[in-house]
């Protein structure tokens, strides 16, 4: 995806029809700012924007500490994005989210 394809998908998710994703996940898009989003894997070559958390905050730092794709794979899985996406467990996992989120306003 690119840009746009982000941006709209951030919008596509904050809504009723959305039935896969955990009203948490829901809810942070909703009540988030633009500022609210960080972007993790840029070591890795692979740059995403997702909901700013302490666990996007690990990962940042470990990236910083010149972590490896080895070192950071389970942490930065699909998996791990499922665990807070459907599940809505923010401390096991993370949400990918646009700046788009500045301007979403209800579900």
């Amino acid at each position: 995806l690119g840009a746009e394809g982000i941006e709209m998908g951030t919008r596509f998710i904050a809504t009723q029809e959305c039935v896969h994703a955990n009203s948490v996940y829901k809810e942070a898009l909703v009540n988030g700012k633009e500022t609210d989003t960080v972007i993790i894997k840029k070591t890795l070559g692979h740059p995403g924007r997702v909901l700013e958390s302490k666990y996007t905050n690990d990962i940042i730092e470990r990236e910083h500490k010149g972590a490896t794709y080895e070192d950071l794979k389970d942490i930065v899985s699909g998996k791990a994005n499922c665990k807070y996406i459907y599940n809505g467990n923010e401390s096991e996992g993370f949400g990918w989210a646009g700046q788009v989120i500045g301007l979403i306003n209800n579900v």
